[in-house]
């Protein structure tokens, strides 16, 4: 064995190795990227818009003719004057400044009304090229790393008061906030119920409000796992155990001098900010025409919905169902599969928003400087790029409610092809390349907090103060020395040995905890009440008071596991969810 065999030999056994997955980069990840944010566009309620197959094209030649064929019928269709100059076709000539670039070919099937049509969309997307480059328009480009919150974050680093957690998406920010207002019982107690708001499509809507009117009264009230805890009526039970409120001073036209009556056992409503919501919810739904029958329809609940978005009485309904059907389109599968929660979860947004409040404490407890809990994403963001243009455009749709036709729905869909390539060019985190040198491995390392999606996203004097600074979890992660001068903090380089699992720099989980802790604590409560019933039934019977101070003790210990109660969450399956099989080289077919 020779010196350079002893040391290869030596750096093979002792040394710590690169990861050679932060130096990959692969087309074929955008395309997968693409095809998940194109599968979650997909809709099926006021119109269909269904992906019937994905087929991607590599050859140069047959990438040239498909776009020449888009171009001569985007000129013969604008060419409406024959006498007038007709365009060149820019793929009759030779690029100087050409693009290695796939095309994916997306075919749709949509429909609306009566009206129905199967069209192909064509998306350009770009090679990798020499490891980690594009080239576009004759310009060699690099893209970084985007370092982003794994699921939610919070304001806690922030100087707002008012509380809230956010969970971004590809398409929407879901921002939640908890606010505390006062309420008035029957007995004129005034206490204060924790309620919790969502701003999604701007406009503050009560999270309670989106279960029921997804779910109804009843339904959503399982689905919440809060059956039995809030009771609804035309009476007062007049229970000291239970608060009641009504609706004093608002009258129905039910029935003269009528009232609905809002109750709930006391123990379930003090340790539970989830039945306080909901309680408040129900109080705040309660207006002058309300009739105590409505309130157990859905149809109630999507015009208490649609009543937030539009001033129309009569398009309340229609605009319930709109909001709902946009809400749940901001609901993407890249974001579904990127939360660490298992599947019943998070398999629609109406169960992370439950999560979302339930865990409201543990997720305003999270740490957002920790890069723990932190991910980076490359494919992502590209794909995203996309995905801004195609949402944007199908939100337009769906406000348009009974105007849209089959020609609007084609409009939004039908992106030009090279729209991507677009974005990307003047995208913040992608790079010019202006030098080749032996620092090429080490660009491919770089990564930024900023843009695309992220909640830094705008200029730099927008990121928090405390967000530059150099937090400890960094260490081993980041290069300490690497920091931009422009952009101290915001900007750097991987360490090249950190390791990636799947994506994200740890396999932490998600706060998970409320529901077992809240069965294990009921279970205890319920023992306890019995016990307690057993005790009083023998000093009825027998007549005695011998065990007075065995049921005193008991009383204590309800109290005190009273104290400690959580809302229960129980769930449901059965749901439908896309996927994709390969049924031939080069096209996937959809199926439900």
């Amino acid at each position: 064995m020779n010196q350079s065999e002893l040391i290869k030999t030596y750096a093979d056994k002792y040394r710590e190795k690169f990861n050679e997955e932060l130096f990959v980069r692969n087309e074929n990840d955008i395309i997968e990227e693409l095809k998940k944010i194109i599968l979650s566009c997909q809709r099926d309620k006021f119109f269909i818009i269904k992906v019937l197959s994905f087929r991607v094209i590599e050859d140069y030649k047959e990438i040239n003719d498909i776009l020449y064929n888009y171009e001569e019928y985007i000129i013969n269709k604008s060419s409406k004057n024959k006498d007038k100059k007709r365009k060149d076709n820019k793929y009759d000539f030779i690029n100087l400044k050409d693009f290695d670039i796939k095309l994916l070919i997306v075919k749709y099937f949509i429909k609306i009304k009566d009206e129905q049509e199967v069209i192909n969309v064509l998306i350009a997307v770009p090679r990798i090229i020499d490891k980690y480059y594009m080239r576009l328009n004759g310009n060699v480009y690099s893209a970084m790393y985007q370092i982003v919150d794994a699921s939610t974050y919070n304001n806690s680093t922030s100087n707002s008061s008012k509380r809230s957690i956010t969970l971004r998406t590809k398409f929407q920010a879901i921002r939640i906030y908890r606010n505390q207002y006062p309420i008035k019982t029957t007995n004129k107690e005034v206490i204060k119920a924790m309620n919790f708001r969502t701003n999604v499509f701007s406009k503050s809507v009560y999270v309670i409000s989106y279960i029921f009117a997804k779910y109804g009264y009843y339904e959503g009230l399982k689905m919440l796992g809060l059956d039995g805890s809030i009771f609804i009526s035309d009476s007062d039970p007049k229970n000291e155990n239970w608060y009641t409120f009504t609706n004093i001073g608002v009258k129905t036209t039910a029935k003269k001098n009528e009232r609905i009556f809002v109750s709930t056992p006391k123990y379930l409503f003090d340790n539970n900010y989830v039945v306080q919501s909901l309680i408040h919810t129900v109080i705040e739904s309660i207006g002058k025409n309300t009739n105590i029958e409505e309130m157990f329809k859905i149809e109630f609940w999507l015009k208490m919905l649609g009543s937030r978005f539009n001033t129309n009485s009569e398009k309340f309904l229609e605009k319930g169902l709109s909001i709902l059907d946009s809400l749940e389109f901001v609901y993407d599968l890249p974001t579904r599969d990127s939360i660490h929660l298992p599947w019943e979860k998070k398999k629609d947004i109406y169960n992370v928003l439950k999560w979302m409040v339930g865990e409201f404490s543990a997720l305003r407890l999270k740490d957002n400087l920790n890069i723990i809990t932190k991910k980076i994403r490359y494919a992502e963001y590209i794909a995203s790029l996309y995905a801004m243009k195609l949402s944007t455009a199908l939100y337009k749709i769906s406000h348009q409610g009974n105007q849209a036709n089959i020609n609007s729905i084609k409009k939004a869909i039908m992106i030009r092809p090279m729209e991507l390539i677009k974005q990307i060019t003047k995208c913040r985190l992608v790079n010019y390349k202006n030098m080749v040198n032996d620092t090429d491995s080490i660009m491919a390392l770089k990564y930024s907090y900023k843009d695309v999606g992220s909640k830094t996203r705008g200029v730099s004097n927008t990121v928090p103060y405390v967000s530059r600074l150099l937090h400890i979890s960094t260490m081993g992660i980041t290069d300490p020395d690497s920091s931009s001068t422009t952009d101290p903090g915001v900007t750097g380089f991987l360490c090249p040995m950190v390791k990636i699992y799947d994506g994200h720099f740890s396999e932490f989980d998600e706060p998970n905890s409320w529901e077992e802790e809240f069965k294990k604590t009921m279970s205890s409560y319920k023992a306890l009440v019995g016990m307690r019933e057993v005790i009083r039934s023998k000093r009825g019977i027998l007549n005695i008071d011998t065990e007075k101070d065995q049921e005193e003790s008991i009383e204590e210990s309800i109290k005190t596991v009273r104290s400690l109660i959580k809302p229960i969450r129980k769930l449901e399956d059965n749901d439908l969810v896309f996927g994709y099989l390969p049924v031939e080289e080069g096209e996937v077919i959809v199926y439900e």
